[in-house]
């Protein structure tokens, strides 16, 4: 069975997409498809980065290091809404509609029923992921070569992600060679930042902020709904 990375979406962006899908159908919407597909893009990313990431500032105790950790997470989101907006715009319906089976795949039922908006994750990167978080949550490990482990598993899953949602979906907009160019250039960016934002933070939480990220990351993987 294969493991999922994704996050339970508000009831604003599950209605965003439901609407978007019946609209499709119906071939009768008020306004044009690409305004509707840039709305859900746009909404998906900031709730992506709220609940993988400004989320995880809770876990941090000591007030100076919370700021120095919502400043990164800002800068991540404001990155990811730049590259976002530079990439989506204007376009026919029949162009705009070809972003939809994307939107419809990243939103699906968890094995528990519960509504969820993710992508899948290689089973090699999930086995590693489960194995470091295992040792912090059941093992109560907690050591140099520990977190050496994580600060990995994290840059590795946190790739696979970015590049699973914003990569695909960029895949699917009708753009030049030079946007998409630009659009890949500005992923790794992102990913860059993230894993400098790991890099910089998980080495300077204590045991017990430690293992309450890991069980904050840990919902997040999950088994879809066969």
């Amino acid at each position: 069975m294969n493991y999922y990375f994704g996050f339970i979406p508000s009831a604003k962006l599950t209605a965003m997409i439901e609407e978007c899908i019946v609209l499709a159908a119906s071939n009768n919407a008020p306004k044009p498809f690409y305004m509707y597909r840039d709305d859900i893009t746009l909404t998906l990313g900031d709730e992506l980065i709220d609940n993988a990431l400004m989320t995880l500032v809770k876990v941090m105790e000591p007030p100076s290091r919370k700021q120095t950790a919502e400043k990164m997470v800002n800068m991540i989101k404001s990155t990811q809404n730049t590259l976002m907006r530079q990439v989506l715009g204007k376009a026919s319906n029949e162009e705009a509609l070809k972003s939809l089976p994307f939107l419809q795949k990243l939103a699906h039922m968890s094995a528990d029923n519960t509504p969820r908006v993710g992508v899948i994750i290689d089973s090699e990167v999930t086995a590693n992921t489960k194995t470091v978080f295992a040792k912090l949550i059941n093992d109560n490990q907690d050591n140099d070569a520990i977190r050496k482990e994580l600060i990995g598993a994290f840059k590795t899953l946190t790739e696979q992600v970015t590049r699973g949602i914003l990569g695909d979906f960029i895949k699917t907009l009708p753009i030049g060679m030079f946007k998409r160019t630009t659009s890949d250039l500005a992923i790794v960016a992102i990913i860059k930042a993230v894993n400098m934002g790991a890099s910089q933070i998980l080495p300077g939480l204590n045991t017990d902020e430690l293992t309450r990220m890991v069980k904050h990351f840990d919902q997040f993987i999950y088994q879809p709904n066969a």
